[in-house]
Protein backbone atom coordinates (compact mmCIF):
# COMPACT_ATOMS: atom_id res chain seq x y z
CA UNK A 1 0.00 0.00 0.00
CA UNK A 2 1.35 3.44 -0.91
CA UNK A 3 1.48 5.92 1.95
CA UNK A 4 0.77 9.38 0.51
CA UNK A 5 2.17 11.64 3.14
CA UNK A 6 3.05 15.32 2.78
CA UNK A 7 4.14 18.13 5.10
CA UNK A 8 1.60 19.48 7.59
CA UNK A 9 -1.08 21.49 5.81
CA UNK A 10 -4.03 21.41 8.20
CA UNK A 11 -4.82 22.24 11.79
CA UNK A 12 -7.38 20.50 13.98
CA UNK A 13 -8.86 20.98 17.43
CA UNK A 14 -9.18 18.02 19.77
CA UNK A 15 -12.80 17.63 20.82
CA UNK A 16 -12.52 14.20 22.48
CA UNK A 17 -9.49 12.84 24.37
CA UNK A 18 -11.33 10.37 26.62
CA UNK A 19 -9.40 7.38 25.27
CA UNK A 20 -6.03 9.16 25.01
CA UNK A 21 -5.65 11.57 27.96
CA UNK A 22 -1.86 11.18 28.03
CA UNK A 23 -1.46 11.86 24.32
CA UNK A 24 -4.06 14.54 23.58
CA UNK A 25 -5.14 17.72 25.32
CA UNK A 26 -8.81 18.61 25.02
CA UNK A 27 -9.51 21.80 22.99
CA UNK A 28 -5.87 22.14 21.94
CA UNK A 29 -4.90 22.96 18.34
CA UNK A 30 -2.76 20.31 16.67
CA UNK A 31 -0.91 20.13 13.39
CA UNK A 32 -1.60 17.21 11.09
CA UNK A 33 0.35 15.38 8.41
CA UNK A 34 -1.52 14.48 5.25
CA UNK A 35 -1.98 10.70 5.04
CA UNK A 36 -4.59 9.52 2.55
CA UNK A 37 -4.31 5.88 3.62
CA UNK A 38 -5.09 6.85 7.20
CA UNK A 39 -8.07 8.97 6.15
CA UNK A 40 -9.45 6.06 4.16
CA UNK A 41 -9.42 4.05 7.39
CA UNK A 42 -11.12 6.80 9.40
CA UNK A 43 -7.91 7.99 11.07
CA UNK A 44 -5.89 11.19 11.02
CA UNK A 45 -2.13 11.61 11.53
CA UNK A 46 -1.62 14.14 14.34
CA UNK A 47 1.53 15.53 15.91
CA UNK A 48 0.76 14.92 19.58
CA UNK A 49 2.15 16.13 22.92
CA UNK A 50 5.43 14.23 22.41
CA UNK A 51 6.20 16.07 19.18
CA UNK A 52 5.82 12.85 17.15
CA UNK A 53 3.08 12.01 14.67
CA UNK A 54 0.61 9.24 15.47
CA UNK A 55 -2.67 7.98 14.09
CA UNK A 56 -5.83 8.85 16.02
CA UNK A 57 -9.51 8.48 15.11
CA UNK A 58 -10.53 11.43 12.93
CA UNK A 59 -13.73 11.72 14.98
CA UNK A 60 -11.66 13.03 17.90
CA UNK A 61 -10.91 16.25 16.00
CA UNK A 62 -12.50 19.09 14.10
CA UNK A 63 -10.56 20.72 11.26
CA UNK A 64 -10.12 24.48 11.57
CA UNK A 65 -8.72 27.22 9.35
CA UNK A 66 -6.76 29.66 11.55
CA UNK A 67 -6.16 33.24 10.37
CA UNK A 68 -2.86 33.76 8.56
CA UNK A 69 -1.13 35.33 11.58
CA UNK A 70 -2.19 32.49 13.87
CA UNK A 71 -1.19 29.89 11.25
CA UNK A 72 2.27 31.46 10.99
CA UNK A 73 2.68 31.44 14.76
CA UNK A 74 1.59 27.79 15.02
CA UNK A 75 3.96 26.77 12.23
CA UNK A 76 6.90 28.52 13.88
CA UNK A 77 6.14 26.90 17.24
CA UNK A 78 5.83 23.52 15.57
CA UNK A 79 9.19 23.84 13.85
CA UNK A 80 10.84 24.68 17.16
CA UNK A 81 9.18 21.69 18.84
CA UNK A 82 10.37 19.39 16.05
CA UNK A 83 13.92 20.70 16.33
CA UNK A 84 13.97 20.25 20.10
CA UNK A 85 12.62 16.72 19.76
CA UNK A 86 15.26 15.79 17.16
CA UNK A 87 18.05 17.17 19.35
CA UNK A 88 16.80 15.30 22.42
CA UNK A 89 17.05 11.80 20.93
CA UNK A 90 20.07 9.96 19.53
CA UNK A 91 19.57 8.85 15.94
CA UNK A 92 19.35 5.15 16.84
CA UNK A 93 16.67 5.77 19.47
CA UNK A 94 14.71 7.98 17.09
CA UNK A 95 14.80 5.26 14.41
CA UNK A 96 13.70 2.67 16.98
CA UNK A 97 10.72 4.80 18.02
CA UNK A 98 9.70 5.25 14.38
CA UNK A 99 9.77 1.46 13.98
CA UNK A 100 7.66 1.06 17.13
CA UNK A 101 5.17 3.63 15.80
CA UNK A 102 4.83 1.63 12.60
CA UNK A 103 4.17 -1.50 14.68
CA UNK A 104 1.37 0.23 16.60
CA UNK A 105 -0.18 1.55 13.40
CA UNK A 106 -0.21 -1.92 11.85
CA UNK A 107 -1.87 -3.30 15.01
CA UNK A 108 -4.72 -0.80 14.78
CA UNK A 109 -5.20 -1.45 11.09
CA UNK A 110 -5.64 -5.11 11.94
CA UNK A 111 -8.20 -4.26 14.61
CA UNK A 112 -10.28 -2.62 11.89
CA UNK A 113 -10.33 -5.88 9.91
CA UNK A 114 -13.76 -7.51 10.53
CA UNK A 115 -12.34 -11.01 10.99
CA UNK A 116 -9.25 -10.16 13.03
CA UNK A 117 -11.04 -7.55 15.10
CA UNK A 118 -13.92 -9.85 15.98
CA UNK A 119 -11.78 -12.19 18.12
CA UNK A 120 -10.28 -9.37 20.20
CA UNK A 121 -12.64 -8.97 23.16
CA UNK A 122 -10.27 -7.05 25.43
CA UNK A 123 -7.68 -4.38 24.79
CA UNK A 124 -4.48 -4.87 22.82
CA UNK A 125 -1.16 -4.28 24.57
CA UNK A 126 1.89 -4.19 22.33
CA UNK A 127 4.57 -2.94 24.71
CA UNK A 128 4.52 -2.72 28.50
CA UNK A 129 6.97 0.19 28.53
CA UNK A 130 8.98 2.42 26.18
CA UNK A 131 11.29 0.98 23.51
CA UNK A 132 14.98 1.28 24.35
CA UNK A 133 18.21 0.81 22.40
CA UNK A 134 20.49 -1.79 24.00
CA UNK A 135 18.52 -2.41 27.22
CA UNK A 136 19.90 -4.83 29.76
CA UNK A 137 16.80 -7.03 29.67
CA UNK A 138 13.85 -7.64 27.37
CA UNK A 139 10.99 -9.54 29.04
CA UNK A 140 8.66 -11.49 26.74
CA UNK A 141 5.54 -13.05 28.23
CA UNK A 142 2.78 -14.63 26.15
CA UNK A 143 -0.17 -12.30 26.66
CA UNK A 144 -1.62 -9.65 28.91
CA UNK A 145 -4.25 -11.00 31.26
CA UNK A 146 -7.05 -8.56 30.40
CA UNK A 147 -7.30 -7.24 33.94
CA UNK A 148 -7.36 -3.63 32.74
CA UNK A 149 -10.43 -2.74 30.69
CA UNK A 150 -9.24 0.67 29.52
CA UNK A 151 -9.07 1.34 25.75
CA UNK A 152 -6.17 -0.07 23.75
CA UNK A 153 -3.26 2.40 23.87
CA UNK A 154 -2.00 3.74 20.55
CA UNK A 155 1.45 4.36 21.98
CA UNK A 156 3.79 2.66 24.44
CA UNK A 157 3.58 3.63 28.12
CA UNK A 158 6.11 6.27 29.26
CA UNK A 159 7.29 3.94 32.04
CA UNK A 160 7.42 0.18 32.50
CA UNK A 161 3.97 -0.70 33.81
CA UNK A 162 5.29 -3.57 35.95
CA UNK A 163 6.87 -1.00 38.27
CA UNK A 164 3.54 0.14 39.63
CA UNK A 165 0.86 -2.12 38.23
CA UNK A 166 -1.69 -3.39 40.70
CA UNK A 167 -1.87 -6.94 39.42
CA UNK A 168 -0.19 -9.96 40.95
CA UNK A 169 2.33 -10.45 38.16
CA UNK A 170 3.81 -6.98 38.59
CA UNK A 171 4.12 -7.45 42.35
CA UNK A 172 5.81 -10.84 41.98
CA UNK A 173 8.14 -9.55 39.26
CA UNK A 174 9.27 -6.61 41.39
CA UNK A 175 9.81 -8.86 44.40
CA UNK A 176 11.89 -11.40 42.44
CA UNK A 177 14.05 -8.75 40.74
CA UNK A 178 14.61 -7.03 44.07
CA UNK A 179 15.62 -10.32 45.75
CA UNK A 180 18.05 -11.00 42.90
CA UNK A 181 19.64 -7.55 43.24
CA UNK A 182 18.28 -6.53 39.83
CA UNK A 183 15.62 -4.00 40.78
CA UNK A 184 17.57 -1.08 39.30
CA UNK A 185 17.85 -3.06 36.08
CA UNK A 186 14.08 -3.62 36.06
CA UNK A 187 13.41 0.02 36.85
CA UNK A 188 15.81 1.69 34.41
CA UNK A 189 17.03 -0.73 31.74
CA UNK A 190 14.26 -3.22 30.99
CA UNK A 191 11.77 -3.40 28.13
CA UNK A 192 8.80 -5.75 27.92
CA UNK A 193 6.51 -7.06 25.19
CA UNK A 194 3.81 -9.68 24.75
CA UNK A 195 4.32 -12.50 22.26
CA UNK A 196 0.59 -12.19 21.46
CA UNK A 197 -0.67 -8.61 21.47
CA UNK A 198 -4.43 -9.08 22.16
CA UNK A 199 -5.10 -9.47 25.87
CA UNK A 200 -7.31 -12.24 27.20
CA UNK A 201 -8.16 -13.83 30.57
CA UNK A 202 -5.73 -16.55 31.62
CA UNK A 203 -8.55 -19.08 31.16
CA UNK A 204 -8.41 -18.34 27.41
CA UNK A 205 -4.63 -18.23 26.97
CA UNK A 206 -4.34 -21.77 25.61
CA UNK A 207 -7.11 -21.02 23.14
CA UNK A 208 -5.04 -18.08 21.87
CA UNK A 209 -1.91 -20.24 21.87
CA UNK A 210 -3.32 -23.15 19.88
CA UNK A 211 -6.37 -22.20 17.86
CA UNK A 212 -6.08 -21.77 14.10
CA UNK A 213 -7.73 -18.98 12.10
CA UNK A 214 -7.63 -15.31 13.19
CA UNK A 215 -6.06 -16.10 16.57
CA UNK A 216 -3.19 -17.86 14.79
CA UNK A 217 -2.83 -14.83 12.50
CA UNK A 218 -2.54 -12.57 15.55
CA UNK A 219 0.09 -14.90 17.06
CA UNK A 220 2.17 -14.89 13.90
CA UNK A 221 1.85 -11.15 13.43
CA UNK A 222 2.74 -10.42 17.06
CA UNK A 223 5.70 -12.79 17.31
CA UNK A 224 7.16 -11.50 14.04
CA UNK A 225 7.04 -7.95 15.39
CA UNK A 226 8.56 -9.02 18.72
CA UNK A 227 11.48 -10.57 16.87
CA UNK A 228 11.85 -7.48 14.71
CA UNK A 229 11.89 -5.22 17.76
CA UNK A 230 14.44 -7.46 19.49
CA UNK A 231 16.71 -7.13 16.46
CA UNK A 232 16.37 -3.35 16.60
CA UNK A 233 16.75 -3.01 20.39
CA UNK A 234 19.57 -5.59 20.83
CA UNK A 235 18.96 -6.39 24.53
CA UNK A 236 21.83 -7.91 26.49
CA UNK A 237 19.48 -10.74 27.50
CA UNK A 238 15.91 -11.83 26.76
CA UNK A 239 13.86 -13.33 29.60
CA UNK A 240 11.20 -15.62 28.13
CA UNK A 241 8.42 -16.28 30.64
CA UNK A 242 6.62 -19.57 30.18
CA UNK A 243 6.07 -22.24 27.56
CA UNK A 244 3.36 -20.35 25.69
CA UNK A 245 5.72 -17.44 25.02
CA UNK A 246 8.49 -19.88 24.11
CA UNK A 247 6.20 -21.65 21.65
CA UNK A 248 4.99 -18.40 20.07
CA UNK A 249 8.61 -17.36 19.49
CA UNK A 250 9.46 -20.78 17.98
CA UNK A 251 11.99 -21.53 20.72
CA UNK A 252 10.55 -24.89 21.78
CA UNK A 253 13.06 -27.66 21.09
CA UNK A 254 15.94 -25.19 21.13
CA UNK A 255 16.52 -24.82 24.88
CA UNK A 256 19.84 -26.09 26.27
CA UNK A 257 20.78 -27.04 29.84
CA UNK A 258 17.12 -27.49 30.68
CA UNK A 259 16.07 -27.99 34.27
CA UNK A 260 12.69 -29.42 35.14
CA UNK A 261 10.77 -29.69 38.37
CA UNK A 262 10.74 -33.30 39.51
CA UNK A 263 7.17 -33.22 40.82
CA UNK A 264 5.50 -32.42 37.49
CA UNK A 265 8.19 -32.11 34.82
CA UNK A 266 7.66 -28.39 34.27
CA UNK A 267 10.66 -26.72 32.65
CA UNK A 268 11.99 -24.08 35.00
CA UNK A 269 15.23 -23.06 33.25
CA UNK A 270 16.86 -23.16 29.84
CA UNK A 271 19.30 -21.28 27.60
CA UNK A 272 18.94 -20.40 23.94
CA UNK A 273 19.41 -17.52 21.50
CA UNK A 274 16.86 -15.33 19.79
CA UNK A 275 17.81 -12.77 17.14
CA UNK A 276 21.48 -13.10 18.18
CA UNK A 277 20.61 -12.28 21.81
CA UNK A 278 21.02 -14.67 24.77
CA UNK A 279 17.64 -16.01 25.89
CA UNK A 280 16.84 -17.37 29.35
CA UNK A 281 13.73 -19.44 30.01
CA UNK A 282 11.87 -18.97 33.28
CA UNK A 283 8.50 -20.49 34.14
CA UNK A 284 5.91 -17.73 34.16
CA UNK A 285 5.97 -16.03 37.55
CA UNK A 286 2.20 -15.70 37.72
CA UNK A 287 1.75 -19.47 37.73
CA UNK A 288 3.07 -20.36 41.16
CA UNK A 289 6.70 -21.22 40.31
CA UNK A 290 8.11 -18.07 41.84
CA UNK A 291 10.42 -19.53 44.48
CA UNK A 292 14.04 -20.74 44.24
CA UNK A 293 13.82 -21.57 40.54
CA UNK A 294 12.96 -17.99 39.70
CA UNK A 295 15.96 -16.77 41.70
CA UNK A 296 18.27 -19.17 39.86
CA UNK A 297 16.98 -17.88 36.52
CA UNK A 298 17.45 -14.27 37.55
CA UNK A 299 20.91 -14.96 38.98
CA UNK A 300 21.92 -16.38 35.60
CA UNK A 301 20.26 -13.44 33.87
CA UNK A 302 22.33 -11.04 35.98
CA UNK A 303 25.56 -12.84 35.05
CA UNK A 304 24.74 -12.69 31.35
CA UNK A 305 23.97 -8.96 31.54
CA UNK A 306 27.13 -8.14 33.48
CA UNK A 307 29.35 -10.22 31.20
CA UNK A 308 28.17 -8.27 28.14
CA UNK A 309 29.16 -4.87 29.48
Amino acid sequence: MTNNRAPATEYVVCVDNADYPASLELHKIYRTLADQDALADGDIRVIDESGEDYLFPASNFVTISPPAQVRSSLATAGQADDSDRADDLPVEQRELEHLAKRMYEEVFRRLEDPVLGEVVKDKVTVMFGPPMVRPDVAIVSFQGGAGDHSPSPRKWPPRLVYLDDKFRFGRVLRYQFREAGLYETLEQRTVAMAACFPEAPSSESRLWARQAGPRAQWREFSSCWVRRMLRAMRPRAVLVLGKLASTALNLEGGWRDERRRESDGHRVFGRAEIEDCPAIYCHHLSQGLNGPWAQECLAYLGRVVRSSK
